[in-house]
């Protein structure tokens, strides 16, 4: 089983014509195995971002995750990843 919660703050017209939003979550499993068979309580995630919106036609968001937790029960404890995207719809 997995819980995760996840607050995003909005922002409108922080600029003419720019709405930003920040989203923050956590997730934790709170039972289960991993595919190698390990018990997986205890490993936790962590990520933040910015979500920004121009002229509701431009739309881009970059978001950092953070892995936490033991390595004995998080698998990805070693690395975080950053994401980036942006779309533009006409």
């Amino acid at each position: 089983a997995h819980l995760r919660a996840q607050f995003v703050p909005h922002y409108y017209q922080v600029l003419p014509n720019l709405d930003l939003s920040i989203p923050i979550g956590f997730g934790r499993d709170l039972l289960g195995h991993t595919s190698a068979h390990a018990p997986y309580d205890g490993s936790n995630d962590f990520d933040i971002g910015v979500k920004a919106v121009y002229r509701s036609v431009w739309k881009a968001d970059i978001t950092y995750t953070a892995f936490l937790g033991a390595t004995d029960y998080q698998a990805l404890a070693d690395r975080d990843f950053l994401m980036a995207h942006i779309a533009y719809s006409f």
